[in-house]
């Protein structure tokens, strides 16, 4: 008997049995496919690999401007999928090297949660006390679009190209979206965004989305709002307002849905999603769901919190009661993109706002990446929501996680005092801008 069992070894799952062997319980997680989830093996870390390099051949064409010749460029494709496949492989062993120390029982098997509750590993039942399901999500189709991993692709495929498209159309401009038509743009790729909503990056605040669209267009990535595809004849796209596109791929990047094929109880979904409370429990008490499934925020950290939240629930009888408002969101365009708490558009009543760009900043001057800002909101005296486009905006955005989560007053943040040159110094720029005190605007 376990005390907990989990299906899935993405950084929900393994990090919740991590945490659970530490408190001494039993556990046991049944995994069908790779450990570290679609964030290690198709995801997150594949993905950053190509980001690398395509920063790398940006860096390189700018390096004249910078009194540095290098002679002629060259790019071998085949190494960065190399590259990738290593990366992978050892952050894979890193997390089955944990899973081995911590004593936990790992299972290669697919899951099956039976009409009566019951847990199985293939055919073999697995008794315990508490189950977490964190089985995560996988590429969805579109009604009229059907992934053939040929000529339509989604975001698996993609990542084990064999040589680069000469053009790719891509639909759907979230994370996936954004960060694939940098990466393939820079290796040489032409690059066209089909998206549904009136912007680009429809979820993010308003002055984001366009920054990305000013921006794309400064790339010559070329890109198309309030568009969709009527059909696809004899690889012939035709879209909605009356052009026509032949590329030689297509990438699928409009969401993910939930894997859940698996369960055959009555666990109650929302809108394909697992129904959870605030203690992430399903409607049956000692079954729980963490991760992508629940809908909540389809992030890795997000997925790992809540692991080590709902062992600690089920093990110390402690609450879970996530704020998902202080949780930071990343796109790694060029440059980052990195967002915590309120848009812009969500927030009603009096509020002020504070927009400093990069291109006064000695540092980014410096380092010749004048292009973004720092925007910050906030509502009496507390910073509501802050909106990051910078170099080192991925660590950027965590200097505010605090002060919204603990609302520390804008005047208290005043007295914070930053390295000088850094990008850090923005930030200090764009508080002191929420009062109207900043220096260099």
């Amino acid at each position: 008997m376990f005390d907990i069992a989990i299906i899935g070894a993405g950084p929900g799952g393994y990090i919740a049995a991590i945490r659970a062997a530490q408190l001494g319980a039993k556990t046991i997680i049944i995994e069908k496919d790779q450990t570290g989830g679609t964030c290690l093996n198709r995801g997150c870390i594949p993905t950053k690999t190509f980001l690398n390099t395509s920063d790398k051949l940006e860096e390189l064409k700018k390096l004249q401007k910078l009194g540095i010749s290098t002679g002629e460029i060259s790019f071998d494709y085949s190494k960065t999928l190399k590259r990738k496949d290593i990366t992978i492989l050892k952050l894979r062993k890193g997390v089955e090297n944990l899973i081995s120390k911590n004593q936990i029982t790992l299972i290669k098997a697919s899951a099956t949660i039976s009409e009566d509750y019951s847990l199985f590993a293939d055919e073999e039942k697995i008794d315990c006390k508490n189950l977490i399901i964190s089985s995560g999500t996988e590429p969805q189709n579109l009604p009229n679009i059907k992934r053939d991993g040929e000529f339509i692709l989604n975001s698996d495929d993609i990542l084990n190209l064999q040589e680069l498209p000469k053009s790719i159309l891509i639909i759907g401009s979230g994370a996936i979206g954004i960060e694939w038509s940098r990466i393939l743009n820079a290796m040489g790729t032409e690059v066209t965004i089909i998206e549904l909503a009136p912007s680009l990056l429809p979820t993010a605040d308003l002055s984001v989305s366009e920054f990305v669209e000013k921006n794309f267009k400064s790339q010559k990535i070329k890109f198309y709002t309030n568009t969709t595809i009527e059909k696809i004849e004899e690889k012939t796209v035709f879209l909605s307002n009356g052009e026509t596109i032949t590329p030689s791929k297509i990438l699928l990047a409009a969401g993910r849905r939930p894997n859940l094929d698996f369960i055959k109880a009555d666990i109650k979904t929302e809108k394909g999603f697992i129904s959870v409370n605030t203690n992430l429990q399903t409607n049956k008490n000692n079954i729980y769901a963490i991760g992508d499934v629940t809908g909540k925020l389809q992030l890795a950290h997000v997925a790992s919190h809540q692991g080590i939240a709902v062992v600690e629930h089920i093990l110390q009888n402690k609450p879970v009661n996530i704020n998902y408002n202080i949780v930071p969101s990343i796109i790694y365009g060029k440059p980052e993109i990195a967002s915590i708490g309120l848009r812009e558009q969500d927030i009603s009543g009096e509020y002020q706002k504070s927009y400093f760009p990069l291109s006064i900043l000695g540092k980014s001057l410096a380092d010749d990446e004048p292009e973004g800002f720092i925007k910050l909101l906030s509502q009496n005296n507390i910073i509501k929501g802050a909106h990051i486009i910078s170099k080192e905006a991925s660590a950027l955005i965590h200097n505010f996680s605090l002060p919204i989560k603990d609302e520390i007053p804008v005047d208290n943040l005043e007295h914070l005092i930053f390295a000088h040159p850094t990008y850090a110094e923005g930030i200090y720029e764009a508080i002191l801008g929420l009062n109207n005190k900043a220096i260099h605007l």
